[in-house]
């Protein structure tokens, strides 16, 4: 009986040091006393505390990164189309370019061929008798009667415009003294 009760008051004394210690660390409590007697608590407690304090700034930090994932998605997407356009409006540019050149190269050939073809007229008009070419050339719009006289020789043109009425001649040398050739 004797050990029994050194064993006892082992005990006790045990648990009155744990009790001690427990009130001076402030752990004097239920929680405190099931730690002592279960053991310390799992981390997973204390986490769901500071998943809920955390939760709402993830919350906002993922939307903000979709926010932004969905923008520059978007960005790319307009890039490419941006891309796409420039490379249409080269093109066009190119084929305008190339448009503005058929059209002054068909203007050119036009004005040498009109050229030619005045000059062939010319050359006929002032082998003819002056009577029969101031008739032809008083059918002839006054620029074109004009701009052939200019192509004829002085002497033969001088020839022709005696032989049109006076009208006609004075309109012609109006039209040769404006018209810068």
């Amino acid at each position: 009986m004797r050990t029994v009760a050194y064993v006892l008051v082992a005990v006790v004394s045990f648990i009155a040091t744990i009790v001690a210690a427990m009130g001076l660390t402030g752990s004097l409590s239920k929680e405190g006393f099931q730690r002592l007697v279960k053991g310390p608590a799992p981390p997973a407690a204390a986490a769901p505390k500071r998943e809920d304090e955390v939760g709402p700034l993830a919350r906002a930090l993922t939307a903000r990164e979709e926010d932004l994932t969905t923008r520059e998605a978007a960005l790319q997407s307009r890039e490419q189309q941006v891309t796409q356009m420039e490379a249409d409006l080269e093109q066009l540019r190119t084929e305008v370019l190339e448009i503005q050149q058929q059209v002054r190269e068909a203007i050119q050939s036009e004005e040498t061929d009109r050229a030619t073809r005045l000059l062939d007229v010319a050359t006929r008009l002032g082998k003819m008798k002056p009577v029969n070419a101031a008739k032809i050339l008083e059918n002839l719009p006054v620029a074109d009667a004009a701009e052939v006289l200019r192509l004829i020789k002085d002497k033969e043109s001088a020839k022709i415009l005696d032989a049109l009425q006076v009208d006609k001649a004075s309109e012609l040398l109006r039209a040769l003294q404006e018209r810068k050739f």
